[in-house]
């Protein structure tokens, strides 16, 4: 039969039996001695053949069970081993590789049974896929039918066991401690824990049915409570002494827990000498030396120093034979038991120089070195360099929680060991930080900061100090820590980025912001790809901008969007975004709009996307894009109506800043019917309550404008209704005015007449009473017309108010159209004069009110009427010279030619004619062209004729 297809039990009689043999079997049955459970096993394919490709792994799962299909490129040997209790079961493909994309070995999942798979190349040849599971109670095999390219574990509850009952609980004194035994009906599964001065075990599947109150209690020890909890039976024992320590046994026949309670061994300490370390305590272990002078066999002492020295030339293979030879010559001596020990360090070294990831024969090689040494009763601190290395090698492969096992049982058995001891606290705190427990792990870390250790982890354990309280989000603490690190060991952290990140965190949530951004700028040049880097990039391109360097915050944040996780992609676009968006010049921000439109289109349910639309919203506002701003507002509004952008109507007051710009663009630029069509589209939406009244007026006025009257006089009495201060006079006037444009004589006048009676010292008062006065002049009541502009005129001519010096002209200018209408000329023409003399500002250019360069055309015309022929003419010169483009100039020219025929100047009036014929070549179709071409036909052939009798 074939050894490695041994049976346990026949194993263990054949290693009990030889320790060569043993040696011999050991790499063969790792996992066999950890409760193996072999499911399939076939001839391992040859050398030399293709190597299968595992390429991806599916989870399905079928009722209570969960399938775990392993699919291959082609069938393969494999074989499947278990040890439930650590909750760990390994497959194992022979001729394979895991071939996944990315590289990838190691995938986590959420599952109840679950918590992931570890893929490892064990020679170049085969690879074991190491299952982590998330409760020892399953059972498992191997799913018969499965497709050829495929193997299928099946992993399902395991079936309950029979209920067992406590019974009864003991307390006595046993050692010079307490032992406390649970009388049980049968042998339970146990985990304990200790939490302060509570001592917690847990037995698994088991109901207390005890008859007596457990009421247990002495000097060291008081049993609290005993409880159902869930399935379980919890205990609480208040530990009354902090140097107590705990050992747990679970004994068969009959069933029982023995607790022992026994206090830790005091050992005197030399004082400290200043600045050096305290010493370690006196060792009863038998130096080499005299054991060597004790073996009689000179080649086996030979042997031994030989395998010394190869040792430390750093030959680990042949060290590990010869110390092997040592031990197979003289096993149960204390110098062969120390060559196994030496052997198992050999092995140890090795593969922590090849990096090794299987370390399974090195820590069985160091657990019956161990064994070798209890039996014999062999004294010697190899034990504990032993149960150090097996907790470094465990860490190494990344079984933590095995690890932490190990680095426990060197504590509490040698609690004074020097350097283990202290040591195995620093790397039992970097287990706690992989499985999360931070609080265990801050603890040990300062455990191993408070002894004597390694000089060398002191910086490291700082920092990762800090790294546990940052997971605490202790963020002072965190400071405290890493600040600590960086000054033992400055580029510790240089190769860790995952470090790096939270240190940079840290100090950012302390606000040494110079600080963070470094880290943050480090971890950008060095580990680009991380997704914590491109976190950290939004925050140091968040400085840059902070700093006014935007272009080199735009550098960091296109970087980072780059193969970027969904959340920090959309993040960087809506940062990039913001900056383009935010310059008032330029055409960047039709690239932030485009990138805004991106984060909507890829952000579908994410809270970005809601702050996209605003802020496309508020860049289209910034750069006069209204129209195209409330439509995103309003998809904004109604998509998302509860979002953070939407409340405290955040989104309604940005609709109407654009409209209140939109109508005043409209308005502007006369574009009356657009403002018509836009109060009409947001009518009821918007503009029912507007925060806005003079926009609304605009609407209104434009309204007046268009002719539309009853729409414009509605809105006017809709804002009058609103009752806004700031412009009711306002309204009030355009109301007239609407009504008077109306020919609604009637209630313009009343309106007017209130507006007087109301409003006495009101800015548009003035205003107000010409008004009446244009009024009483469209409905023909000259005289009541008269007197309001006289009243005017008076009271300027009175007071010289700058304010109605500002209307005077106009005022003037009314008082001749009245008198020029009545036939009263010379009033007339000494209104239009007055209108000219008291405009007090430049006569020419565009902001010339026209009634000012009619006064001047018609201050001639009331001339001509007069028959004041020469002060005509000039009147009309002046007028010519000065707004020759008027339309009133050609009928000036007309005018002059008319009175230089009265005068019996006939040439000058055919000049005055023929510069009007030449004009009427540009401006044809001119009611005076026809009248000044009759006029210069009849003075040509006049002049010609009166020519001809000289002649």
């Amino acid at each position: 039969m074939d050894d490695s297809r041994a049976s346990p039990a026949r194993f263990t009689n054949a290693m009990a039996g030889s320790p060569r043999r043993w040696r011999r079997f050991a790499s063969l049955t790792v996992l066999v001695l950890l409760a193996a459970n072999v499911a399939a096993q076939t001839t391992p394919p040859l050398e030399g053949t293709p190597l299968v490709e595992i390429t991806a792994i599916q989870l399905r799962r079928e009722g209570e069970q969960l399938n775990l299909h392993f699919l291959l490129s082609s069938p393969t040997p494999h074989e499947v081993v278990a040890n439930l209790a650590k909750r760990v079961v390994v497959v194992k493909f022979a001729g394979a590789r895991a071939a996944f994309p990315d590289a990838q070995r190691e995938f986590a999942y959420n599952d109840p049974m679950l918590v992931g798979i570890a893929f490892e190349e064990i020679d170049g040849r085969d690879t074991w896929a190491k299952i982590r599971l998330r409760t020892p109670h399953l059972t498992y095999q191997v799913v018969a039918g499965a497709p050829p390219r495929e193997m299928v574990l099946g992993l399902k509850p395991a079936p309950l066991a029979p209920a067992i009952a406590l019974r009864g609980i003991r307390l006595g004194d046993h050692r010079g401690g307490s032992r406390l035994v649970l009388d049980l009906t049968g042998r339970p599964a146990i985990e304990e824990r200790r939490e302060g001065a509570l001592y917690l075990v847990r037995l698994r599947g088991v109901t207390p049915q005890l008859t007596d109150p457990a009421q247990v209690e002495d000097a060291r020890i008081a049993v609290v409570s005993v409880d159902m909890d869930g399935p379980d039976t919890l205990l609480r024992i208040r530990v009354k002494r902090k140097e107590v320590r705990v050992k747990s046994l679970v004994l068969p026949a009959p069933p029982r827990v023995v607790l022992d309670f026994r206090p830790a061994a005091a050992v005197a300490r030399a004082p400290l000498a200043p600045a050096a370390r305290a010493a370690p305590p006196v060792s009863r272990e038998i130096p080499l030396d005299i054991l060597l002078e004790r073996e009689d066999n000179p080649l086996i002492t030979a042997n031994y120093l030989l395998a010394e020295r190869e040792f430390r030339a750093g030959n680990f293979n042949r060290a590990n034979l010869l110390f092997l030879r040592v031990f197979d010559s003289v096993p149960d001596s204390l110098l062969g038991v120390r060559a196994y020990f030496r052997a198992a360090d050999s092995q140890y070294e090795r593969n922590v120089v090849a990096d090794a990831g299987n370390y399974h024969d090195v820590i069985i090689t160091y657990q019956s070195a161990i064994r070798a040494a209890e039996t014999i009763g062999y004294e010697t601190e190899l034990i504990a360099s032993s149960f150090f290395r097996i907790g470094r090698a465990y860490q190494r492969m990344r079984f933590n929680f095995e690890s932490n096992v190990h680095y426990q049982i060197l504590q509490e058995r040698f609690p004074d060991n020097f350097p283990y001891t202290p040591d195995s606290y620093h790397f039992q705190g970097l287990n706690f930080l992989r499985l999360r427990r931070y609080e265990e792990a801050v603890a040990s870390f300062r455990r191993f900061l408070s002894s004597e250790g390694d000089p060398q982890l002191e910086g490291p354990a700082h920092y990762h100090l800090g790294d546990a309280y940052f997971n605490l989000k202790r963020f002072v603490d965190a400071k405290s820590g890493f600040d600590k690190g960086r000054r033992i060991s400055p580029d510790y952290a240089d190769d860790q980025p995952l470090l790096i990140f939270h240190m940079g965190e840290t100090y950012y949530e302390n606000a040494e912001f110079d600080v963070a951004r470094i880290l943050y700028r480090t971890l950008l040049e060095g580990y680009p790809d991380k997704n914590y880097t491109k976190l950290v990039g939004l925050r140091l391109g968040d400085f840059l901008r902070e700093e006014g360097k935007e272009n080199e915050a735009l550098e960091v944040y296109r970087q980072i969007i780059v193969n970027a996780p969904l959340e920090i992609r959309l993040r960087g676009k809506l940062r990039i975004a913001n900056v383009l968006g935010s310059r008032p010049v330029g055409e960047d921000y039709k690239e932030a709009i485009a990138l805004y439109d991106e984060i909507v289109s890829e952000g579908e349910g994410t809270m970005v996307l809601q702050e996209a639309l605003l802020r496309k919203a508020l860049t289209l506002t910034l750069h006069g894009q209204h129209q195209p701003a409330i439509d995103t507002l309003e998809k904004l509004a109604q998509d998302h109506p509860e979002g953070p952008f939407t409340r405290k109507n955040l989104t309604r007051d940005n609709i109407e800043e654009n409209l209140k710009a939109l109508v005043q663009r409209s308005f502007a630029g006369e574009q009356y019917w657009e403002v018509a069509k836009i109060y009409t589209r947001y009518r009821d939406r918007y503009f029912s309550r507007f925060r806005f009244p003079f926009t609304l007026f605009q609407a209104a006025k434009s309204y007046q404008q268009l002719g539309l009257y009853d729409e414009a006089i509605g809105l006017y009495d809709e804002i009058l209704r609103r009752g806004s201060d700031s412009t009711t006079t306002l309204v009030e006037l355009q109301k007239a005015s609407a009504y008077l444009e109306k020919d609604d004589l009637g209630n313009a006048e009343s309106t007017l007449l209130k507006f007087i009676q109301d409003h006495p010292k009101d800015v548009y008062l003035t205003d107000a009473r010409m008004l009446l006065g244009k009024l009483y002049f469209a409905g023909r009541r000259y005289e009541d017309a008269l007197n309001a502009y006289r009243i005017l005129v008076r009271e300027f001519e009175r007071s010289r108010d700058p304010l109605l010096g500002e209307a005077i002209t106009e005022a003037y200018f009314e008082l001749g159209q009245i008198y020029k209408e009545l036939g009263r000329y010379k009033e007339a023409r000494d209104s239009f004069a007055a209108a000219v003399a008291n405009f007090h500002h430049p006569i020419q250019g565009p902001s010339v009110p026209d009634f000012v360069e009619l006064s001047q055309f018609f201050t001639a015309d009331m001339h001509f009427e007069l028959g004041q022929d020469r002060e005509a003419i000039a009147a009309y010169e002046q007028a010519i010279t000065l707004y020759g483009e008027h339309d009133r100039a050609p009928w000036a020219r007309y005018q002059m030619g008319l009175i230089y025929r009265r005068l019996g100047d006939d040439q000058k009036a055919l000049e005055a004619f023929n510069t009007l014929v030449e004009l009427a070549k540009v401006r044809p179709g001119e009611l005076w062209e026809p009248l000044a071409k009759e006029n210069q036909r009849d003075l040509a052939t006049k002049l010609d004729y009166q020519e001809y009798l000289k002649q």
